[in-house]
Order: C-alpha cells, then sequence, then structure tokens
C-alpha cells in the first residue's frame, strides 16, 4: 500500500479479506492524511495488479 507521493510501501497493513484491509499506524498513518485534503492511495497484488483511489479525510 503506497499513500501520497510516497516511494516506500505503508507496510503496517492487516488483511480482513480478499475486499478489505486495514491501514494501521496511529499518528504517524493520520498525520499522511491532512484534514480536507485529497490523498492518493495505491495499493499493489503480489501478482503485479493495482488499484488506485482517492481519501479525503
Amino acid at each position: 500500500v503506497y499513500i501520497g507521493r510516497d516511494e516506500n510501501p505503508w507496510t503496517n497493513v492487516k488483511f480482513k479479506s480478499s475486499s478489505q484491509i486495514v491501514l494501521k499506524g496511529g499518528s504517524a498513518l493520520k498525520a499522511k492524511f491532512p484534514k480536507g485534503v485529497p490523498v492518493e492511495i495505491k495499493i499493489v497484488n503480489g501478482d503485479g495488479g493495482e488499484a488506485t483511489f482517492t481519501y479525503t479525510r
């Protein structure tokens, strides 16, 4: 999982099911999502597939 323009993946991720993941990280994660600012999130599968979407806190 890549957040914003960060080239390093966010590694504190819990896979709940094939359609749901949970990002963990407390204040460090919250700092990645400034209030009212859209942030791009990219999810990359092990098989090379990926999905990108935008989240606004």
